[in-house]
């Protein structure tokens, strides 16, 4: 989540400059074939939070609405909301530690 963006980038300097890879790009996780969609589902779904004082979580009825819309059965709907629910809970603990204590005045 936090060198998605730049890990060609960081790789290729690695090797320029003869330096291992950072340790977060060698102990990233293999993905498994298929978790493109449950990536893109969230991605989709992370536009739909409520945010109000502070970022919500994404709510289950865009989920739902989701699945429908790319005709999951029942079952398949329930594996993507709990993929979304596990990702989304990931998403948002590296969220909040991004966030700076506020200093009493």
């Amino acid at each position: 989540m936090e060198q998605g963006p730049t890990e060609d980038f960081l790789i290729e300097q690695s090797r320029k400059a003869r330096a291992p890879v950072p340790k977060a790009i060698q102990d990233a996780p293999e993905l498994w074939p298929g978790s493109r969609f449950y990536y893109d589902a969230f991605l989709k779904l992370s536009s739909c939070r409520v945010n109000g004082m502070g970022m919500g979580r994404i709510p289950w009825t865009p989920c739902v609405d989701f699945a429908s819309r790319h005709r999951l059965p029942g079952e398949e709907a329930d594996i993507l909301w709990a993929i979304i629910v596990e990702m989304d809970d990931a998403y948002m603990k590296a969220a909040n530690k991004e966030k700076k204590p506020v200093k009493d005045r």
